[in-house]
């Protein structure tokens, strides 16, 4: 092959006697798999980034960020997410608008806030009922009851005056949740960081069963600790 120097040196290779290759045409097949290929590893990494961001947003949720000793707020919010994180009995609602009852046995300042927390925000699609309670009457109707720490009553004879199937119990202390409560809520100060505190929680596995609830895993991976104690029996 004889070169061509002008066009040589303006940089044709065919010019300066070199073979250009020509350019190999892949099999719709084969270039077809391999687009195929790239939306499928895009996806993944799309639903791994989602899932991240998931799992990070209920980290905060559920506790993983400090907060102030004392402040209501932060619980209010807790009982909203379990209520999100939790499937409850078919046959608890009467329709799919019927409402989604919050019962709470608590202070002026406790309910006020819970209150607010579930205010205009649906549970799975039900509108939300708030009900402060003095007392427990026999007749009580809710799908979340959260009885603070200290009561009138012992825990376990709170517990023992509600239907427990569909509902989901919420206290603040070991008694409540070894009396056959679901969920107890507990503020520990964070390490290394005086003053700050942040809200963990205990969950009664035996009692969720009980009462036919269903928490999401990924919610439970956030349980301080998870317990299976004996349910507790009534006496005769």
């Amino acid at each position: 092959m004889f070169t061509r120097p002008g066009l040589c040196r303006e940089g044709i290779p065919q010019a300066c006697g070199f073979e250009v290759a020509t350019p190999v045409t892949r099999p719709s097949s084969i270039q077809s798999g391999l687009e195929l290929a790239v939306k499928r590893i895009t996806a993944l990494r799309v639903s791994g980034l989602l899932l991240l961001i998931q799992l990070t947003l209920m980290g905060r949720l559920l506790g993983d960020e400090p907060v102030a000793a004392g402040t209501y707020k932060y619980e209010a919010d807790y009982l909203y997410n379990f209520a999100s994180f939790i499937s409850w009995p078919t046959n608890s609602f009467a329709s799919p608008t019927a409402p989604f009852i919050v019962c709470s046995l608590a202070s002026p300042e406790q309910n006020a806030a819970i209150e607010l927390a579930f205010k205009d925000h649906p549970v799975n699609g039900h509108p939300v009922k708030f009900v402060a309670l003095e007392s427990i009457p026999a007749d009580l109707q809710c799908h979340l009851l959260f009885v603070a720490s200290p009561e009138k009553e012992r825990p376990i004879e709170i517990l023992r005056k509600i239907k427990k199937n569909g509902v989901l119990t919420v206290g603040e202390s070991d008694a409540f949740l070894n009396a056959g409560g679901v969920i107890s809520l507990v503020s520990e100060e964070i390490p290394l960081k005086p003053g700050k505190f942040r809200i963990r929680f205990d969950l009664n596995r035996t009692a969720e069963a009980s009462a036919n609830l269903s928490i999401d895993r990924r919610a439970v991976q956030h349980a301080r600790f998870v317990r299976s104690p004996k349910p507790v029996i009534d006496p005769p």
